[in-house]
This record gives structure tokens, C-alpha cells and sequence, in this order.
């Protein structure tokens, strides 16, 4: 079982040449250095006393008070067979901070023979060198005190949001969206909902854990959805067959239709479906990498005749929704609509037969909040 802690760290830039880092004057071999200060160590239990036994305690936060660059959001594997140093960062001490690919690269070579992992930051100390993946950043613009609101968020439990970096993620997509102004006047009815809904934190699970989020509103009308959709990772590649260059990942989308403020289940269409990609015949883990939404395809079908289909070419990648439904008249009502990805524009069609055989169609059309991908917040 591998066991997780998070850190929340606020950098301070320094420009000193020499910083005073655990009691010891840590030399800066480059200015500008960055330093953190730890303030709290929170633990899953009670902690032991020998901390490098692998039976060491559950570590479930470090953190410190907000600065200038706001909060950061590290991840750390203790017990890796590649960790020599299984100490937790000491409260009320100061780390210099570095990131990975710069002049301590090889640092990373001498902990982990060679591989880096998803390690991408370095906390070092006098005796102390520790790797970490960086999850999640958030900046001082959130507003407020940051450790203050992910405690907060923690404590609400209405989307079984229970870890720093997934309230992180929630409070660096909600401050998106409340500084973004309606993408179109005319649809400031349906925008007026969904920010009620926003600051009633009705949104925490799918901000916080999907990917990519659209909201589209619709003109002159008290509707909009939210488009979502989960990206698809290297790890999670699995060839069809032996035979087959096509290779396939699981992942889920949906349309979430809100009208007058309220989230309206017959409209909405979602679930979980597949990505597919085609890899070249001899393809590694630095391979499948490359796959994701922009030139892989994905294709969702529900019992009832509703399909999303999420096409990545890499210059016209669109999702699209089509369902079909009774209406009153007794006859089939077809509802589709397109977004354009890179633009968040989108077009809404209705088509029901008419009693003289033709068809009658409604169209529409309007504007996204296109919000930014969960995996550049790091």
C-alpha cells in the first residue's frame, strides 16, 4: 500500500546568497533561491517515535502560512524502495525549494537511480534532500487565506472532497470562474444561475476532478450545461487485441443541463465510455504519452439512444451530444449539440418531424466559460 502525505508550501523568493536553513547557513549557489517554512505536520494516526520504519505513521499534510505565490501542493512517496531519506520535513523549519531539470537534476539520479518517477521538486536542508510531485498550485489571487478555505473545503463532505490537493483544484477553478465575466450579454440570465450555484459550492466534484469543464449558457434563457470531460493518461493505454494497433482507455463525459438554477435529469446525458488511439506498432510508456484529447477519439452511448462523441484531430477538436426523446405530439424529438473545444462557441439543434412529412428544426447558438485544464494548474 503506498502511503501519500501532501504538502501546502508558499514560496518566498530570496535573493540572498546564503539563507539560514535549519539552524545552518545553507549556501544559494544561483539566486534567485526559493525558501519554505513549515508550519504544521499533521499525521492519518498517532506518530512513533523511529519515523523511518515502514511502519512510520500515515503523514497527511505539511503546512505553512500563505505567501506572496500562494499555495503549492506536493505529494510525497515515503516508503518508495528509492526514498534514503524517510524523515518529514521538521515544523517551523525553512526548505530551499528547487525544482527538478535544474542544477540538482542530479540529485535525482543519486536518490532514485537514474529515474525521477513523477518527482518533480526537491525540499533540501542541511541532511535533508526529499523528492516530491508537485499536484496543484494556488495562487494568491484565490484571495483570502488559502490553508483557511482547503481546511474549510475539507470539512464539507457533500463531494467527498477529503484531501488538500482536490480542494486546491476546487478553489483554483471556482476563483477562475467567478473572475471571468459572462462570455455573452445576452446570456447574463443563465450566467446569473450558474454563479449562484458556484458560490453555493454545487459544483465541488466535477471542478475539482475532471480534466477539462465547459459551461455554455444559452441566450435569452435561464439554461446552460456543463460540458466535462476526464483526460485520458499514459498508464491507463490497453491494446484491443495482439493484433490490433488500436488502443483503448476508459474515461467519462457528460452534459449536465441546469434550468432555472436546477440541475434537470432528462436533459442530461453521461457516463462512462471509452477513448481510442491509434499507436504506432512498437509504442512505450513515453509513447502513449502523447495520446490525449486532442488527437484521440471518444464515444459514449447510454440505453436510451444518447451518445457523446469527443473528436480530437488536433485543428477541429469538438464535442458532441445527441439524444432523442417522446414529445408531446408523439412523435421523436432529436437534440443535438456541438461545442468547438479551442473556442468554447457551440450550437444547439432540435429536430421533430411535422405532420406534412417535413421537418421543423429549431437552432441556436452561444458561448462557453472555457476553463482552464486541471493538469496545467501545477
Amino acid at each position: 500500500m503506498i502511503v501519500l502525505f501532501v504538502l501546502l508550501l508558499a514560496l518566498t523568493p530570496s535573493s540572498a546568497s546564503g539563507q539560514q536553513v535549519n539552524g545552518k547557513n545553507e549556501h544559494c549557489d544561483k539566486p534567485p533561491c526559493l525558501f519554505v517554512h513549515v508550519d504544521a505536520v499533521s499525521y492519518w494516526d498517532s506518530p512513533t517515535e523511529d519515523k523511518s520504519d515502514l511502519k512510520a505513521p500515515a503523514i497527511r499534510s505539511v503546512i505553512i502560512s500563505n505567501n506572496q505565490q500562494g499555495t503549492y501542493i506536493l505529494e510525497w512517496y515515503p516508503f518508495s524502495p528509492y526514498e534514503k531519506n524517510r524523515t518529514p520535513p521538521t515544523v517551523n523549519s525553512t526548505y530551499e525549494f528547487i525544482y527538478s531539470g535544474d542544477k540538482w537534476a542530479a540529485a535525482a539520479k543519486e536518490l532514485y537511480g537514474g529515474t525521477q518517477e513523477k518527482k518533480n521538486v526537491f525540499l533540501r536542508a542541511k541532511g535533508f534532500l526529499g523528492a516530491f510531485e508537485l499536484t496543484a498550485h494556488v495562487p494568491i489571487t484565490a484571495g483570502g487565506d488559502i490553508p483557511q478555505l482547503i481546511t474549510k473545503c475539507e470539512a464539507d463532505n457533500r463531494n467527498n472532497l477529503y484531501h488538500e490537493t482536490t480542494c486546491a483544484k476546487w478553489l483554483n477553478r471556482k476563483a477562475e470562474a467567478q473572475r471571468v465575466a459572462c462570455p455573452d450579454a445576452a446570456a447574463a440570465i443563465a450566467c446569473h444561475s450558474f454563479q449562484e450555484l458556484l458560490t453555493a459550492g454545487d459544483y465541488m466534484g466535477d471542478f475539482s476532478e475532471k480534466d477539462r469543464a465547459f459551461t455554455c449558457f444559452r441566450e435569452h434563457e435561464d439554461v446552460f450545461f456543463n460540458l466535462w470531460f476526464s483526460e485520458p493518461e499514459a498508464p491507463g493505454w490497453q491494446r484491443e487485441d495482439e493484433r490490433s494497433p488500436i488502443f483503448t482507455h476508459f474515461g467519462s463525459a457528460a452534459f449536465d443541463y441546469y434550468k432555472q438554477g436546477v440541475w434537470d435529469f432528462s436533459m442530461s446525458v453521461g457516463g462512462m465510455g471509452k477513448w481510442s488511439y491509434l499507436f504506432p506498432k512498437n509504442c512505450d510508456y513515453n509513447c502513449k504519452a502523447e495520446a490525449n484529447s486532442s488527437n484521440s477519439e471518444y464515444e459514449f452511448h447510454n440505453d436510451a439512444g444518447g451518445s457523446i462523441r469527443i473528436n480530437g484531430n488536433g485543428w477541429n477538436d469538438q464535442a458532441l451530444l445527441t439524444e432523442s426523446y417522446n414529445n408531446k405530439a408523439g412523435t421523436k424529438t432529436t437534440h443535438e449539440v456541438i461545442v468547438q473545444l479551442s473556442t468554447g462557441r457551440f450550437t444547439e439543434r432540435y429536430t421533430w418531424p411535422k405532420s406534412s412529412g417535413m421537418d421543423e428544426t429549431e437552432e441556436s447558438a452561444g458561448r462557453c466559460l472555457v476553463l482552464t485544464p486541471l493538469s496545467a494548474q501545477r
